[in-house]
């Protein structure tokens, strides 16, 4: 339908109305969500293949809990176009709250992703996702066998070593002291 007739109908003018329909596609997804004060500081992020105009992209998606956050669209996976993808949200988050600065987010483990969130928040703890992990410590002891599955138990085992405070907080704190007590240290952008 024609912005004039709406006008006619409605009142204001053409003008108006295309504006109301041009800000629609400009929603804070963080705004919407969270109110002052309430932004998570321990967020998870990743990447999922799709296909956009029949070529490989990459949404970039922020989340925490049972939410998701952000889901931007960027066409390479470098540390710049992610930093571009992330940085919506990490600009929805600072709309919300202005000095906005989670303490940790928990990544796969690629390289330009880890830079990406090292540059919008400075101060972030980037946490290992125990998966990929794991993955990497299985891809490197191959050959192991016997002595595999040892090192595996042991993992798993520091994974699942919490304290009751740990709980209140989330994953962070218990499950890196276990790591850090067989030699593994946690990423930081530090």
């Amino acid at each position: 339908m024609p912005y004039a007739v709406i006008a006619q109908l409605l009142g204001r003018d053409a003008s108006f109305w295309e504006r109301c329909e041009q800000s629609l596609s400009r929603i804070s997804v963080v705004g919407s969500v969270c109110k002052t004060g309430s932004l998570p500081l321990h967020l998870a992020a990743d990447e999922k293949v799709t296909y956009w105009n029949g070529q490989e992209a990459y949404v970039s998606l922020s989340s925490s809990g049972d939410c998701v956050f952000g889901a931007e669209l960027s066409l390479k996976e470098d540390t710049a176009q992610l930093q571009e993808a992330y940085g919506v949200f990490a600009q929805e988050a600072r709309d919300v709250e202005p000095t906005y600065q989670p303490q940790s987010v928990n990544l796969d483990g690629w390289k330009a992703t880890n830079q990406a969130w090292s540059n919008l928040f400075p101060q972030i703890t980037i946490v290992l996702c125990f998966l990929h992990a794991f993955l990497k410590i299985r891809d490197v002891g191959k050959g192991l066998k016997k002595e595999f599955h040892e090192i595996g138990n042991k993992v798993w085992q520091a994974y699942r070593q919490q304290t009751q405070s740990d709980r209140r907080c989330g994953f962070i704190s218990g499950r890196n002291r276990g790591l850090i007590g067989l030699g593994f240290q946690p990423i930081n952008s530090s």
